[in-house]
């Protein structure tokens, strides 16, 4: 069998196909699917885009209702799987230690089965599942590791309002649910970075869905993928000089390392910066108003090597 060579991480090789989205760091450019997703951040819900990515359009009114409610609905720590929180909490390590590790024994409360042996409606099934108990599990990991009970989910709040009322047990101001969910908005789908390519990899097995998303997570904890090194430096640096501004890398690789399919590299700027440096106040007051509560126009921009609906997953080395 001939050989081939590949540069380090992978990077600038086209290893798949999705239809997902397109992140393109060499030219600004951040789809999901045929919408900007700075646009979408801006004038739709974090239910509007996961309708977006799990159904391939959004949803209309109704829908976008009935998807808000059938997620509120399943956002609870499963049956079966909160006596053994204390447990997990006890033992420390970070968020994403914790998380991982109520996942992976959710499998069998949720009943999850071989992806292999699921219909696709199935499959649809068990990851909204696991998804949406991703709030109640953080939440009630980060009450029960500060010593408080955990809080019931309000299936009145939208995913993201939910997650910080679990967290703090005080229902969220609105211009702090709406810049956590402008934030998970931007960061649903980011190119074929390290924790897609291992949760592709895993599904590609047949696998069940806690198994895809254990492996995913585990790719992003890695301090040359995740961000807690970086955010970490960073608050490292402003406390020891408060007043001067931030420059330069906050986290250096050390020579010759990449990561396999890790984040994408920004030359252009980046689409998203934009928005997020927009304050919150200005955020809600627009949404609260209704006036980024516009349908989303389908971009007719697309790269050419990338047609609309069928965009090539590049991988990208975060290699300084």
């Amino acid at each position: 069998m001939d050989l081939i060579d590949v540069p380090a991480g992978l990077n600038g090789v086209a290893v798949a196909e999705t239809e997902i989205g397109t992140v393109l760091g060499d030219e600004g450019f951040y789809h999901y699917r045929e919408y900007d997703a700075a646009e979408l951040a801006r004038t739709a819900g974090f239910e509007d885009a996961w309708f977006l990515l799990d159904r391939g359009r959004l949803p209309d009114v109704a829908e976008r209702e009935a998807f808000r409610a059938d997620v509120a609905a399943r956002r609870h720590v499963p049956v079966g799987l909160a006596s053994l929180l204390p447990t997990i909490a006890s033992v420390g390590g970070s968020p994403l230690a914790g998380l991982r590790t109520a996942l992976s024994a959710s499998a069998g409360p949720l009943g999850l089965l071989p992806m292999l042996d699921l219909t696709a409606d199935e499959r649809r099934r068990q990851a909204l599942d696991l998804v949406a108990a991703v709030p109640a599990v953080l939440g009630a990991l980060h009450r029960l590791t500060d010593g408080v009970e955990p809080v019931e989910p309000d299936p009145a709040l939208g995913h993201a309002a939910s997650y910080l009322h679990q967290v703090t047990d005080r229902v969220p101001e609105p211009e702090h649910a709406r810049a956590l969910e402008q934030y998970l908005m931007l960061t649903i789908d980011h190119g074929f970075n390290a924790s897609t390519f291992t949760g592709r990899a895993v599904a590609s097995t047949g696998a069940d869905i806690a198994d895809v998303v254990c492996a995913a997570i585990g790719a992003l904890a890695g301090p040359l993928h995740g961000v807690r090194r970086a955010v970490h430096s960073t608050h490292s640096a402003r406390s020891a000089r408060p007043n001067e501004p931030l420059t330069g890398s906050v986290a250096r690789w050390p020579p010759g390392a990449a990561s396999w399919g890790s984040g994408t590299v920004y030359r252009a700027p980046d689409p998203r910066s934009a928005l997020l440096r927009r304050s919150p106040v200005d955020w809600v007051a627009n949404w609260s108003s209704g006036r980024w509560r516009s349908r989303p126009r389908s971009s007719r921009r697309w790269p050419s090597s990338s047609p609309i609906g069928r965009c090539r997953a590049m991988s990208s080395s975060t290699r300084a």
